[in-house]
């Protein structure tokens, strides 16, 4: 027998389960007769299927007739083609639309996603957002027109008595959360700041205030307001304070100066511990306040070697001096210009030859609202402030003080305090050399580690009841001394290389001799660094601080021998210089010979002229530099010819 079959999935026949088409047949089988029967099978299977649709969409989807709002799986079972089953999978994602509201309040116009409005009013536009949906975009929109603030002020009174108290008060319109009031008495701004209420005791007759406001509002033509004016009428005799302070260009406090008052009244006033003044003064009168200093304990506090030397490098034009402050600094005599007799100057307050500067003072000071044209050249510039017709009262009138000498700008109001501690040193140490006279000790003083130097300053100390400074001799670098301290047991000496290069001396090279006499046969004092004359303090390269220290050595009653008696001397000294017109030559010669000597000012005139026959050795000569005319004060030039070179040495004349 033959069956045809068509079935989903799998079909059982005779007891076997097929899974795939084909043909089958079963032998062994006996019929109704009881004969063998063998049995076919022609088998279709037909396939089940599957399938899985992924769909995301706004809002909602309907699927197989079905409406979903919600993310998620779903199934489905129908019937596929060849009538089997068929399994449908949905993976859905809803988006979701989106809503937004600004609001805004805006001057004059806004523009919103491209549309500029003009007016106020609901506003709203249909976008698509990130997911693709619809997004509904709504503008709460407020249009504010520009408008004007403005500010009016009213006074507690009008017509008072001199130095009676009158407040003001600022009213404003569309002031904003913040504004800022600026009071002015005649013009002049008194005060500003966010409170609207001013006071104040020191109004003249007939003066008059007002204000502007700046106000933080929106939506302004312009953010400022200026009020009315009120005029008060003042009997009386109005005072009017004046203050201010002096501090120097490194901003510290200068305490202790004058300010002298002059015009319609003399007197004077002189700042406090913190620098500052304040004085009262009639309303209405003219003056003028000018600084003034010469009372520092230590006339040279701040001043030293260095200063003489970054002067002269601004003379040489190697290192200029870069503030105006520092070129008025190294002006000590007020002449407008820096040069050498500013040197000599700075060296003699510095030995204490001299205690002050020309005019008799060592301050110099000016308007700290001075704005200097030309940096390089600050004269000439303002020492003083004046008031015409003093109306006002004013805070902050101020001054920049500038200590003459100090060019570096170290000076402290506390003495002693520089800040310096060299890592390097010159030492300074003695030999007794031998005399014919027992009483009088001659004392050569050596160098040992002078290495790279450019300048030093130090003073020598001894037993003034012991020993009597007689002379300074023998002079290997050209210091300059101070023998006035002398009867005190000091010399003063200081030496600046005259082109501020550095010098290196074999240790042991002699720079001069100290000759001492012997009080009562005294045979073990000693020469020390005095510590309260010229502090003892040497420069090299950069700038390096170097510090002087002597040798401990008790000076020797006999002297002995010195092996090494080598003096480096200076061929041509001149002293005093500075000087009055008299000057000391010294000249010493290797051999004796015929030199010339020729003395000319700073424009070549000749102003004394010699030849003389020198002997070997010193030679001393007194010159007068006014032996033929009067001379004015100034810088002279003199020149000596004949020795182993050609020697020019500057004459400072001061009258």
């Amino acid at each position: 027998s033959t069956t045809t079959i068509s079935n989903c999935g799998n079909y059982t026949w005779n007891g076997v389960t097929y899974s795939a088409s084909g043909t089958y047949t079963k032998t062994g089988l006996v019929n109704a007769a009881g004969c063998d029967s063998v049995a076919t099978l022609n088998l279709m299977i037909k396939q089940p299927t599957t399938s899985t649709t992924i769909i995301s969409n706004c809002n909602t989807y309907t699927w197989n007739g079905t409406t979903y709002t919600a993310s998620g799986t779903y199934t489905k079972t129908l019937v596929n083609a060849a009538g089997c089953d068929s399994v449908a999978t949905l993976n859905l994602t809803i988006k979701r639309p989106t809503t937004s509201t600004t609001i805004i309040s805006n001057c004059n116009t806004y523009t919103w996603n491209g549309t500029t409005y003009t007016a106020s009013g609901t506003y709203t536009k249909t976008l698509t957002n990130a997911s693709g949906c619809d997004s509904v975009a709504t503008l709460n929109l407020t249009i504010v027109q520009n408008q004007t603030p403005s500010v009016s002020i009213t006074a507690s009174s009008t017509s008072i008595a001199a130095n009676t108290s009158v407040t003001f008060t600022a009213v404003p319109i569309l002031g904003g959360s913040a504004p800022s009031y600026t009071f002015n008495i005649n013009g002049t701004t008194m005060q500003t700041g966010s409170s609207n209420t001013f006071t104040t005791s020191f109004l003249v007759n007939g003066a008059t205030v007002s204000c502007t406001m700046l106000s933080n509002a929106t939506c302004l033509i312009a953010p400022t307001a200026n009020s009315n004016s009120i005029s008060v009428s003042v009997s009386g005799i109005v005072i009017l304070p004046l203050s201010g302070g002096t501090q120097n260009a490194s901003a510290k406090i200068i305490p202790g100066i004058t300010m002298r008052i002059r015009g319609d009244v003399t007197d004077s006033v002189t700042t406090d511990a913190n620098g500052k003044y304040r004085y009262n003064f009639q309303a209405l009168k003219n003056y003028t306040i000018t600084p003034y200093k010469n009372n520092d304990v230590v006339k040279a506090s701040g001043i030293n070697v260095l200063d003489v030397l970054q002067t002269q490098s601004h003379i040489l034009n190697n290192v200029l001096l870069n503030t105006p402050y520092r070129i008025i600094a190294a002006d000590v005599n007020s002449d407008a210009k820096v040069n050498v007799i500013d040197v000599l100057l700075i060296k003699r307050l510095i030995l204490g030859t001299d205690t002050t500067f020309s005019g008799n003072k060592l301050w110099a000071f000016v308007d700290s609202s001075q704005v200097f044209a030309n940096p390089a050249m600050p004269f000439p510039f303002s020492n003083s402030r004046a008031f015409n017709n003093l109306s006002l009262p004013f805070t902050n009138q101020s001054f920049t003080g500038i200590k003459l000498g100090d060019v570096n700008q170290n000076w402290s109001p506390v003495v002693g305090v520089n800040g310096i501690t060299p890592a390097k040193s010159v030492q300074l140490y003695y030999d007794t050399i031998n005399t014919s006279d027992n009483s009088m000790l001659r004392l050569r003083v050596r160098a040992k580690g002078f290495k790279d130097v450019t300048g030093m300053q130090f003073a020598l100390g001894f037993n003034a009841a012991n020993l009597q400074l007689v002379s300074v001799e023998n002079m290997g670098l050209a210091f300059d001394y101070n023998v006035l301290p002398a009867s005190k047991g000091a010399v003063s000496f200081i030496w600046a290389d005259a082109n501020n290069v550095t010098n290196s001396l074999t240790d042991g090279t002699a720079l001069f001799d100290v000759v001492l006499k012997k009080q009562s046969g005294v045979t073990n004092d000693t020469l020390s660094i005095h510590p309260n004359y010229t502090p003892a303090i040497a420069y090299g390269k950069n700038d390096e601080p170097m510090s002087v220290v002597m040798a401990s050595k008790v000076i020797g009653n006999s002297g002995g021998t010195v092996t090494d008696n080598t003096v480096y001397v200076e061929q041509v000294l001149v002293t005093p210089n500075p000087s009055k017109g008299l000057i000391q030559l010294r000249v010493t010669a290797r051999k004796s010979q015929q030199i010339s000597i020729n003395i000319t000012d700073v424009l070549g005139r000749t102003i004394l002229k010699k030849q003389i026959v020198v002997a070997v050795g010193a030679n001393d000569m007194p010159l007068n530099l006014e032996v033929n005319r009067t001379i004015p004060s100034g810088i002279y030039y003199l020149k000596v010819q004949g020795l182993d070179k050609i020697f020019v040495k500057q004459i400072l004349v001061q009258k």
